[in-house]
């Protein structure tokens, strides 16, 4: 039969010794003189021995696969092995396939979700740009610095681990319970650099954290993806980048710097404000008037030539 391949028989031919190219000749020239004398030969071939032969092979394959297996696989792995095997032997090849494709699915699923997707999380002030600025400017940030958190992700962002996510930035944004300061954030720094790729619904869920911080009064700073790329597009087709209060950047480090210029110009309008305020408030406790001119002084000159001031004299004329 073309295309005929049996895993048994190619184990038994590499178990006694057909390793070579020389045992693929033989085997060929056998095959070829079975076609020209016929089959007639196979029945001098006890049938003990051949059935004996066929139980040795799949013990033997039991053992591979279930006894040897044990301690080099995972216990989701060796559940997976039994219930194939098992599937096997009830119903079908093929359906035992499948069975197998869909346990492992499931546990993929199960394992990728355990695994967290936040790799690091922490404040601007940890993290400052390579700008240069001066040493008022940068003090200043590193004070403020602490209103904006960075999200660091990583992996494959499904339906499994997109939630892990959602509820990290809930518990940062949603409203303090009683007794707990409330919580002061004016920018969600999220670096997908180390992120391999976002599915749909992981994509739909980053639409709900941005009506969260929107509402919150956050602005969601995205960073770390090609606009082209996989990410990109993916978020593109939810519409996700043309929402108000989202801003793009490529790298971490450019994200990093457009929220410490949006502190320097909330920093210089406020100290405008203050000397606007300052000026309007001294110009209506201290009304302009013209200044007082004092009245000319008058020299005289003594007899040791010294000078001496008086004041002028003033007389009155008559009408």
């Amino acid at each position: 039969v073309p295309n005929y391949l049996v895993y048994v028989n190619t184990l038994l031919f590499y178990r006694v010794g057909g390793t070579t190219r020389l045992s693929g000749f033989l085997l060929a020239a056998a095959t070829f003189a079975l076609l020209v004398i016929g089959t007639a030969p196979i029945g001098f071939i006890p049938i003990m021995l051949v059935g004996a032969l066929i139980f040795v092979l799949g013990i033997d394959l039991v053992k591979e696969a279930l006894w040897d297996t044990r301690t080099r696989v995972s216990q989701s792995e060796y559940l997976t092995i039994i219930s194939i095997m098992v599937c096997m032997s009830l119903w079908d090849f093929v359906i035992g396939v499948l069975f197998g494709i869909v346990v492992c699915c499931f546990f993929f699923v199960v394992q990728n979700s355990r695994r967290r997707s936040v790799r690091a999380m922490f404040t601007g002030q940890a993290a400052m740009s390579a700008v240069r600025r001066p040493s008022a400017h940068r003090d200043y940030i590193r004070e403020v610095a602490k209103e904006t958190i960075v999200l660091r992700l990583q992996g494959f962002l499904f339906f499994g681990t997109i939630t892990q996510v959602e509820n990290t930035i809930r518990s940062l944004v949603s409203p303090p319970h009683s007794g707990q300061p409330e919580s002061q954030i004016r920018f969600l720094v999220i670096d997908l650099s180390l992120v391999a790729g976002v599915d749909m619904s992981s994509a739909e869920a980053f639409v709900r954290i941005q009506r969260l911080l929107y509402a919150s009064d956050v602005v969601m700073v995205l960073c770390g993806f090609e606009m082209e790329g996989s990410i990109g597009n993916a978020l593109r087709s939810v519409d996700l980048l043309d929402e108000e209060g989202v801003e793009l950047f490529r790298t971490f480090n450019d994200a990093m710097e457009w929220t410490e210029n949006a502190y320097l110009r909330a920093w210089f309008l406020s100290q405008k404000n203050e000397a606007d305020t300052s000026l309007q408030e001294d110009g209506e406790r201290r009304p302009l008037s013209p200044p007082a001119l004092s009245p000319p002084t008058e020299m005289l000159i003594t007899q040791d030539g010294s000078s001496l001031s008086r004041p002028p004299s003033f007389f009155l004329h008559s009408v």
